[in-house]
């Protein structure tokens, strides 16, 4: 149940098993090889992308509040992460056939980023050809990044991925 009422439910189910939610990792649905543009632009994939809008607005006091009280227990951080499967380069490698819906999640998280200074928030674009291996170690890696001015990294046949601005 995608809905807000059903997404407050399942937060509150994994509350009751697991305590107050320290971290969030939203892992974007491929919309599939030569999906068709009622596929990619259809009321489904607007759908999903919504998930991680409304769950942001439903767990900000919440990340705010364990960024606060990790932050100062020298504990592990409190984070929001958006994983998408573009390219492994933010959409830019021009290979494949990923969604432009999807790559909206990237401006999600860069904004919750300045929004919430003290929850680690990123958004890491994986090559879809990655090995489930590789895919998990690479959102681990990220995870444990010390590194909080990057705010998007891909990963795919280039290895890992920033972006950087440049005169042209």
């Amino acid at each position: 149940d995608l809905t807000e009422s059903g997404v407050q439910e399942a937060l509150a189910s994994v509350r009751v098993g697991h305590g107050p939610v320290g971290a969030f990792i939203y892992l974007h649905p491929r919309s599939g090889v030569r999906a068709s543009l009622e596929d990619v632009l259809g009321s489904g994939e607007r759908t999903r992308l919504s998930v991680p809008f409304l769950v942001a607005k439903l767990l900000q006091p919440e990340l705010v509040a364990a960024a606060s009280s990790r932050r100062d227990e020298g504990a592990t951080r409190a984070c929001f992460l958006t994983v998408t499967a573009l390219d492994g380069a933010m959409g830019l490698d021009g290979c494949g056939d990923s969604s432009p819906i999807a790559g909206g999640l990237a401006g999600l998280t860069k904004t919750l980023r300045l929004e919430w200074p003290d929850v680690y928030c990123r958004a890491v674009d994986l090559d879809p050809r990655l090995s489930f291996d590789r895919g998990a170690d690479a959102i681990l890696s990220e995870l444990l990044d010390p590194n909080r001015l990057l705010a998007e990294v891909g990963y795919g046949d280039h290895g890992r991925v920033t972006l950087e601005l440049s005169r042209v």
